[in-house]
């Protein structure tokens, strides 16, 4: 089922996508019958995108998206990126929360961009998950500095009980 014709076969378009600092497929439309996209086929990946799906190049070229990462149909990215296809639309994500089951099982958050070129799509992304992680850690500690700004300036009021001779409080 694997397209050679598919892949960039140049030296030049090769180490181009080899330049690149985050990893990139090229996904292959897989249409059952009536034209509806069942899965897609990888034709093209650079060293980066073998590396973190832990597939030598070899295995990942002609391998099935959904064989692969399983994952992509419960989340939604395998609709998202069969609607990029038959629309002709990019799409673009941004600090998405990815299940990374080949990489080491847990989820990191990831940047994400997908171009259709007729039935292929590329996709690249990148791993944002520290960036996310110190994000979500200076806005925590933000609103613990505003709350605690908020609570100094709030009025505060001393109080001192009124006893009578018994030492009951009366005022």
């Amino acid at each position: 089922m694997h397209d050679p014709e598919a892949r960039i076969s140049t030296p030049l378009a090769r180490a181009a996508l080899e330049q690149v600092w985050n990893p990139v497929v090229v996904l292959r439309a897989i249409r059952n019958p009536e034209g509806g996209v069942i899965d897609f086929e990888y034709v093209e990946a650079n060293s980066l995108a073998c590396q973190l799906n832990a597939v030598p190049y070899e295995l990942l070229i002609g391998a099935r998206l959904l064989d692969l990462l399983p994952s992509h149909e419960a989340d939604g990215l395998f609709n998202l990126y069969a609607g990029v296809v038959d629309s002709g639309v990019s799409l673009e994500l941004k600090d998405m929360a990815f299940d990374a089951e080949v990489i080491d099982g847990t989820v990191h958050r990831i940047d994400l961009r997908a171009t259709p070129v007729g039935d292929r799509l590329v996709v690249a992304w990148r791993d944002v998950t520290e960036v996310s992680r110190a994000r979500e850690q200076l806005e925590t500690a933000e609103a613990l500095r505003r709350h605690s700004l908020e609570v100094l300036f709030d009025p505060h009021v001393v109080l001192q009980a009124i006893r009578d001779a018994y030492g009951d409080v009366v005022d």
